[in-house]
């Protein structure tokens, strides 16, 4: 009937914001717990960003997403604190990877 064309933007419009909760809801792939092994989930993120730190004590990471690292090197804090004291940072080798906050100290 005559009502008909006007149903389309609206159906257009329910599908997408379906597709959209599905991704608010997890069901996207590239959660973040999946992407802490494969790279680095924050894309987008121009290489300069973040903040110089340097470490404090040698570190050998235990998970693959974690960094290693040695005493008086420096490298790039890229994350804040999670709740557990783990940093996300980057090595001078653009290696992506978690270190606990305390092995480190912001260079000023």
């Amino acid at each position: 009937g005559p009502g008909m064309p006007m149903n389309w933007p609206q159906a257009s419009s329910v599908e997408k914001s379906q597709e959209w909760s599905d991704e608010e809801t997890g069901v996207n792939p590239f959660s973040i717990e999946d992407a802490n092994g494969d790279g680095n989930p924050f894309e987008g993120e121009p290489a300069s960003s973040g903040v110089a730190v340097l470490a404090l004590y040698d570190y050998e990471g235990q998970e693959q997403d974690e960094l290693s690292f040695k005493a008086g090197e420096e490298f790039t804090k890229i994350g804040n604190e999670d709740d557990q004291g783990w940093c996300r940072g980057r090595l001078k080798d653009g290696v992506v990877g978690l270190y606990p906050a305390n092995y480190v100290e912001d260079i000023q």
